[in-house]
């Protein structure tokens, strides 16, 4: 994948035509035949996925055919180009119109593949590109599973034009996205994702066993168990019981790029023995995003994680960066502060040490319920305008205060805020795990922030090992501390200023807000799912908060690369295993209820 699927092409013998044409190989074949040595010969499936799916579907008049058409493409990233070199050997194509929220690039990949087999031009707006074409081809990310359904209002709208003919969406998880639903419903001929994604891994089979044919007919029964809804020509969709054993994608409003709905937290990544190595393994499962925080190592997260993205030569343009301010350290319990020429100066460092021009979101770690929440949303905003983060959100503030602040943007038309930052698991605190942190505490904040399209970054999935490990605690071997234990600790440790050398002091608050019965219960019933499903208990653990909604995220921060891939998901609840989990489940709504605690 990108970008070795561009570096490897100077060192190879021999690149075939297609592969050239889309400047990019993701297959190697190694041909030993020749001699002294192997020669290496690079292809692109990509391409021949492309053509065999338009082909399948008839959407192009045949090569020398009197008939061309005008085709758009939606999107200028690496599946446009493989489109545009399939439409070059294909034919029957008069101009391609091209189109992406980065004018640049479009202009680019225009002027790249402009030549006589036909024009190629980038257009202004999606609108202008799809006026009086033949066929669609969205090549964008708009439609892949964790999108939500509003994303693909304008693009719907598109294919009710008069001149269409086809459509052919390239996202293929779910194949069945609204604009395929859409494009069938109107008996428009379509080539749905899938089905470019069977023949290209079709194509690399047989490059990779020269002489054999891959059957098509295995490879969709395979495929149809992995994504969601996936089709088959003469067949309609799976059924919905089909779930894609991954985590996904999702997005955070501003962002306008996939965001990986597991996000590594980088909260103890200098405390690593090899970070850089443990970056390699999380960004090689498809990680895109990283979760930071000015605090988190004294500012060692930050400037670890920069050091990685220059030394893999990593486009700023592919990672998504989440960064947290407003804060004392650890020591100081984290208390809250909100001066502007101070968060400023911070975000500047934050920046600078992460070796780039903005973060993807900029979130308030804590909350000062003494500030006026107006006054936090225009600072906040004007981050945004100036360039230094495309959207904002609030870490550890309580959901009034997150309504509070959304309303008051609402009301001055501001851009409202795009994340939250609470605690989240299937282990439900009894109380808040740190001092001035927060944790969803009923079905009615969920709903809220997923009707308002709020990204919910949930932070100990893990309920801190309770649900990784399943000899940690038990009612019998352990017992939770009363409040007045802990607040006496806290007392005898100066306010906190000594908290950061206190385990005692860490250990009373974790153990207070996670050991309860309806914890072990839970526990119990996960360790007996993951046993049936034939997974380890974290992955249990970080399906169930991924299947609360599509802007659920998963913050995951382990200190290995081993246990990072125990607990990578590679199973998808479904809702009657999601509810079965909740046991005693959240209040439906109102005050917070605080779970019952074993007897000691």
């Amino acid at each position: 994948t990108i970008p070795c699927k561009v570096d490897v092409v100077h060192l190879l013998d021999h690149v075939e035509a297609s592969a050239v044409a889309v400047g990019a190989v993701n297959v190697v074949e190694v041909c030993r035949t020749a001699a002294p040595r192997a020669r290496l010969i690079g292809h692109n499936t990509d391409c021949l996925g492309v053509q065999r799916a338009l082909a399948e579907v008839g959407v192009l008049p045949h090569r020398g055919s009197r008939v061309s058409e005008v085709v758009a493409i939606l999107g200028a990233g690496g599946i446009a180009r493989a489109v545009l070199a399939s439409l070059c050997e294909l034919g029957g194509v008069a101009e391609v119109r091209i189109f992406d929220s980065d004018a640049p690039r479009a202009a680019e990949l225009a002027a790249e593949f402009a030549g006589p087999s036909f024009a190629v031009v980038a257009a202004s707006s999606a609108l202008q590109a799809a006026e009086g074409a033949a066929g669609l081809v969205n090549a964008s990310p708009v439609g892949m599973a964790g999108f939500p359904v509003s994303s693909h209002g304008s693009m719907e709208e598109f294919i009710c034009l008069k001149s269409l003919r086809w459509l052919a969406d390239m996202v293929y998880n779910p194949s069945e996205t609204p604009l395929v639903k859409r494009a069938r419903s109107l008996g428009l001929k379509v080539v749905s994702g899938d089905r470019v994604f069977l023949h290209q891994g079709a194509a690399a089979f047989e490059i990779m066993n020269p002489g054999l044919r891959a059957d098509l007919a295995v490879m969709e029964s395979t495929l149809s168990g992995l994504l969601v809804g996936a089709t088959h020509i003469g067949k309609g969709p799976s059924t919905p019981e089909q779930v894609a054993p991954a985590f996904g994608m999702g997005c955070i409003a501003g962002v306008g790029k996939p965001v990986s709905r597991l996000v590594f937290g980088t909260a103890r990544l200098g405390g690593t023995k090899d970070p850089l190595e443990l970056l390699d393994t999380v960004w090689a499962a498809g990680v895109n995003t990283f979760d930071l925080a000015r605090s988190y190592g004294g500012g060692q997260s930050e400037f670890i994680l920069g050091s990685w993205l220059k030394s893999r030569s990593i486009p700023r343009s592919s990672v998504r960066l989440i960064t947290k301010g407003g804060v004392g350290s650890e020591g100081s319990t984290w208390v809250a502060s909100f001066e502007e020429d101070v968060l400023d100066e911070e975000l500047k460092t934050s920046l600078s040490a992460l070796g780039v021009p903005y973060v993807d979101c900029y979130m308030l770690h804590r909350d000062n319920e003494g500030e006026d929440v107006g006054r936090v949303v225009r600072y906040l905003c004007g981050l945004v305008t100036r360039g230094f983060a495309l959207s904002y959100g609030f870490s550890n503030w309580r959901y009034e205060r997150v309504v509070a602040a959304a309303v008051y943007a609402d009301t001055h038309g501001l851009p409202a805020p795009a994340a939250v930052g609470p605690q989240f698991s299937l282990a439900q605190p009894a109380r808040p795990v740190w001092p001035g942190s927060t944790f969803l505490r009923n079905a009615k904040e969920i709903e809220w922030y997923v009707s308002r399209g709020i990204a919910v970054m949930c932070w100990e999935v893990l309920g801190k090992g309770l649900l990784a490990n399943p000899a940690q605690w038990s009612t019998e071997e352990a017992s939770a501390p009363a409040e007045a234990d802990v607040e006496e600790l806290e007392a005898k440790s100066g306010g906190g200023k000594d908290l950061e050398k206190g385990d005692a002091f860490r250990d009373f608050r974790i153990r207070g807000a996670y050991i309860t019965r309806e914890n072990f219960a839970r526990r119990k019933q996960a360790l007996a799912l993951a046993e049936a499903r034939g997974v380890p208990l974290a992955q249990v653990a970080v399906a169930y908060v991924l299947a609360q909604a599509p802007q659920f995220f998963a913050i995951l921060g382990p200190r290995s690369a081993t246990h990072f891939v125990e607990c990578l998901p590679s199973i998808e609840l479904s809702p009657r295993e999601t509810e079965a989990l909740k046991g005693v489940g959240l209040p439906e709504g109102g005050a917070e209820q605080p779970a019952k605690r074993p007897k000691i």
